[in-house]
């Protein structure tokens, strides 16, 4: 009997855990993105005119810190396909890049995909939901926060 309770539990959780997995994550838009970020104190830069040409960016911009420590960019894609492309491409990126000991993270389930690296002194990440996209390469002193306002933007 304890047995059939234990089995039917991990039977629960498998559920539990594989239906929230499936569950697709809403992606912000650059509106959003500029309204939070400038309600937490972030200056915000439009940036779009140094991507004139580029067919698969909508919109680009910058969240800098307002002591200019960090940035946090968000992009819009004209595509989940080139958004798909945008986190391949900066995952590798981050990858090539790495120095000695990193430690790292991901996770890529439905809609959502998002690495994280930890490697000479910096703090990176790249995440994605659909068509849109974060990306930090900052100072591992600020891992915390940047940390924070993502897991607050939803990425």
């Amino acid at each position: 009997m304890k047995k059939k309770i234990v089995l039917l539990l991990i039977l629960l959780l498998t559920i539990t855990v594989a239906a929230t997995g499936c569950e697709k994550k809403k992606a912000i838009t650059a509106e959003e993105f500029k309204k939070t970020m400038e309600s937490k104190g972030y200056v915000i830069k439009d940036v779009n005119d140094q991507f004139e040409g580029q067919k698969v960016l909508k919109q680009v911009y910058l969240a800098i810190k307002a002591d200019s420590s960090y940035q946090i960019e968000f992009y819009e894609l004209t595509t989940t396909d080139a958004g798909k492309e945008f986190y391949k491409v900066n995952k590798e990126n981050f990858e090539k890049a790495i120095v000695g000991k990193a430690s790292k993270t991901q996770v890529n389930i439905g809609n959502y995909n998002k690495y994280t690296l930890n490697n000479a002194k910096r703090y990176k990440v790249i995440a994605t939901i659909d068509n849109t996209g974060i990306y930090v390469n900052a100072n591992e002193a600020y891992k915390k926060e940047v940390k924070k306002v993502i897991d607050e933007l939803g990425y």
